[in-house]
């Protein structure tokens, strides 16, 4: 019997977090994209803390903090 990829394990945990607003099992050099939503850094710092530093599955993380959204949203224009 396979075991569930270290990708989709993380994933399933992180649905049960209300912060974690989006998440994607991914191809590439990254097993994992999520889209994290906190109040604060201090709240980001204890996330990354438990979920990431402190967590024997993940082996390396990157962070990227979002400074102005130009964009919001997977609405797709419709096409005539």
């Amino acid at each position: 019997m396979q075991s569930m990829p270290v990708g989709h394990v993380i994933a399933n945990v992180l649905d049960e977090r209300l912060s974690c607003a989006e998440r994607y099992v991914v191809t590439g050099d990254k097993d994992l994209v999520l889209v994290i939503c906190m109040h604060d850094m201090e709240e980001f710092e204890a996330f990354q803390t438990e979920f990431c530093t402190d967590n024997p599955m993940i082996s390396r993380f990157t962070t990227s903090v979002v400074v102005d959204p130009a964009k919001v949203g997977l609405a797709v224009p419709e096409t005539t």
